[in-house]
């Protein structure tokens, strides 16, 4: 490879890498945004601030500006979206009850939208489900509303 080629590549990887670590940081926003953190693993983003630590010590070590400046700025990104999980997480937020759609509309900033519950298949997450019935043929699902709707339908 020439000289030139390999100093190409390298502003190339150097901005990628940018990239890559201020990315983080639109999670970080959407947290805010929803006002919460619940679909965010901590853990995940303590091992992604940790690995860019690692690789920031490693370029101080051998002195390269690249590497320094790509990981330095993943770890500031890294550490503030990491503080905002750990914020909509406090203690408060991890013992709260759930609110309904009215106070989440009653809560949200004017001009900014309501925070959602997070949802699986049109369900709150964490609401309780059944096991399913037709798990040998894979084919139906069935979890506590359609239970219920298959008893009320019984029943006329």
């Amino acid at each position: 490879m020439t000289p030139g080629t390999t100093q190409l590549l390298g502003a190339a990887a150097t901005l990628y890498g940018l990239g890559g670590a201020l990315s983080v940081l639109l999670q970080a926003r959407r947290m805010h945004v929803r006002g919460t953190s619940g679909d965010v693993s901590v853990r995940f983003l303590a091992v992604y601030v940790g690995g860019f630590a690692v690789w920031l010590l490693y370029g101080l070590g051998i002195g390269d500006v690249p590497v320094i400046v790509v990981h330095a700025v993943g770890l500031l990104c890294g550490t503030v979206t990491l503080a905002v999980a750990l914020r909509l997480r406090g203690p408060s937020a991890v013992a709260a009850p759930s609110r309904s759609a009215g106070e989440d509309r009653a809560l949200a900033r004017p001009g900014q939208p309501a925070p959602r519950q997070p949802e699986h298949r049109g369900r709150p997450l964490g609401s309780p489900k059944i096991p399913h019935l037709g798990d040998a043929l894979g084919i139906i699902e069935c979890d506590s509303y359609l239970v219920t709707s298959l008893a009320r339908k019984a029943r006329r």
